[in-house]
Parts: C-alpha cells; structure tokens; sequence
C-alpha cells in the first residue's frame, strides 16, 4: 500500500511538474462562485445624482465603459442599500457604447433586489450602465453592485 501511495504521488508531482497547473482549496477570481456572488464585477456609490430628467424628479449617473464577460450570460444590477442611502427603488438601464448612445430600456431595481438590465449579451460586448433615483424619495443616490 506504502508503495502504491507513493508511486501516486510521485505521478501526480510529474503531472504538475510538466503541465505546470496545480491544485489548490480556493477559487480563483475568475471562477469563484460565478454570476450574482462575489467578487462582482463592478460597484456603484451615490448614483443618481449628475444629470436631472427634467420635471420627473429622477437625476442619473452614467457608469463605465465595462466590457461583459464569460461569467455571466446577462448584465446584472442589484439595488444595495447601506445606512443612509436607502434607495428604495433605482432604475438602470444598458448603453452598448459600439452601436448606440441611447439607452436600451430601463428597469426598476427594489431594494435588496437584482435584476436583469440586459440579456443575452455577447461576451466582449462594450457598455454603460445609466442609474437613476428619485431625488425626492432618495436624496443620497443609491450604491450596488453589477456582475457581467
């Protein structure tokens, strides 16, 4: 058994030793625990407080460029409160800077939540990220995370 034990671990050194990959208990960044876990891709703080839409009440920052990855099939945002900056709700929406500056559609992003603000996005795809609050309801902005 010793040399059964040995003879393994002897091949298994050569096999490290020749392909160079190892093994190893932790995940690495780019495989850690895929879409929607940490580490994100991106972070936003106090977003929503650069350009007013006009008498509507809703004032939004624009994030980015970024550019999507394997990680993950659709761009993802989720709305994340800390102290004071509760935002109870934000809105996002997607600008893919290649073909367009307008804005795909926006969606409503609830506290505590995550959301799809783009689906099926080809991998290597360049974008903005536009995030909006209601200035009356939110006066701080609104913070979050996105994985791509």
């Amino acid at each position: 058994m010793r040399g059964i034990k040995q003879s393994l671990a002897t091949t298994a050194a050569i096999a490290i030793a020749a392909t160079g990959l190892a093994v190893t208990g932790t995940p690495t960044p780019a495989h850690a625990a895929g879409c929607r876990a940490a580490p994100y891709s991106a972070t936003f703080i106090q977003a929503g407080g650069a350009r007013w839409s006009g008498s509507t009440g809703w004032m939004y920052s624009t994030f980015g460029p970024y550019t999507t990855t394997s990680q993950c099939r659709d761009i993802n945002l989720k709305n994340q409160p800390r102290g004071d900056r509760a935002a109870r709700q934000l809105r996002a929406c997607v600008i893919f800077v290649n073909h367009t500056s307008d804005c795909n559609y926006l969606t409503t992003v609830n506290a505590g939540q995550w959301a799809n603000v783009a689906t099926n996005v080809q991998d290597g795809t360049r974008f903005k990220v536009m995030i909006g609050v209601n200035t009356a309801a939110t006066p701080y902005g609104a913070d979050g995370v996105m994985d791509f």
